[in-house]
């Protein structure tokens, strides 16, 4: 079992407080103050994971573009709003295009974006697979100190 690198733990760190903060939901503030995505759909970047793809207005250091967000942790059910392992986000208006393979973008697979009850299987088994990985972490850490102090 190896250790993370410094990268891979900080990435981990935040995906594990952005569980968290799904977890509890939005505040009225972070979704005052999270930049929207409008023309929005589900993708499967080439990881396996869930992102959204869309444009986005207000967004605190890419400004106003088509983007692809950092994967998916939690999507309300209503489609107001999206927690991604790098903040919140107001959705607009989702895009109907349902179906429809985005095959110009290297970073997407090309896959079928997914319905409602796959995108749940999938933001369950991705969070599942990140806590495993903190607990591996944590324990390949905890033989590695151990190891150190003999």
């Amino acid at each position: 079992m190896t250790v993370l690198s410094a990268h891979e733990r900080s990435w981990l760190d935040r995906a594990l407080i952005s569980i968290i903060a799904a977890e509890v939901g939005p505040s009225a503030g972070d979704l005052e103050h999270a930049p929207e995505l409008d023309l929005w759909r589900p993708q499967i970047n080439v990881f396996g994971e869930l992102v959204l793809e869309g444009n986005v207005c207000g967004h605190p250091t890419l400004g106003d573009k088509a983007i692809i967000t950092s994967p998916v942790i939690a999507l309300d059910p209503d489609g107001r709003w999206v927690r991604t392992v790098s903040r919140w986000y107001r959705l607009q208006h989702h895009d109907p295009r349902v179906g429809h393979v985005h095959r110009a973008h290297p970073y997407l697979a090309p896959f079928l974006p997914p319905d409602r009850a796959q995108i749940e299987r999938r933001l369950e088994v991705y969070i599942e697979w990140l806590r495993e990985m903190d607990a591996h972490d944590r324990q390949a850490r905890g033989r590695a100190d151990k190891d150190g102090h003999r």
